[in-house]
């Protein structure tokens, strides 16, 4: 149970943002009363991967939206989100969390959606690799015969 005091506390903190927290903490600007409010939260959003979501009104109408979508339907939608960086946010809107089994569906097929994009964009990559290095070797014999 968190008294008044502590609300306004973890508030506060939630203002000053998790980067600003941990300097603070580093100068000992906390006294010994709030140090362990203060450690507990940035532990708190340390589970959540330290990210405070800003505010957005965009993010929170396709939050909206989606949260009343059923698993297919949801797919769907969010696949034709192309913005990486929206879809991260609104990940942990589901609450997102590493293990699968603390996390919604929701947040689970996000994350899925997310690993299969950065998946193909390490991929490409590769690919480009084989074709220049086939393109040298094809052009290395053709000199290398020419040149006999």
């Amino acid at each position: 149970m968190t008294t008044p005091d502590e609300k306004e506390l973890w508030e506060r903190l939630d203002a000053l943002g998790l980067p600003e927290v941990r300097k603070r903490r580093a100068k000992k600007v906390y006294g010994a009363r709030k140090l362990s409010l203060v450690d507990e939260w940035i532990h708190q959003k340390e589970q959540r991967g330290g990210l405070i979501l800003p505010d957005d009104p965009v993010r929170k109408a396709i939050f909206d939206e989606l949260k009343t979508m059923d698993r297919e339907a949801f797919k769907g939608r969010i696949s034709k989100i192309k913005d990486d960086g929206l879809l991260g946010y609104l990940r942990y809107e589901f609450d997102w969390d590493p293990d699968p089994r603390k996390s919604t569906w929701q947040a689970i097929e996000i994350n899925r959606l997310l690993t299969k994009r950065k998946n193909k964009r390490l991929i490409r990559p590769t690919w480009v690799g084989v074709f220049v290095a086939i393109a040298i070797g094809i052009a290395s014999l053709i000199v290398a015969i020419i040149g006999l």
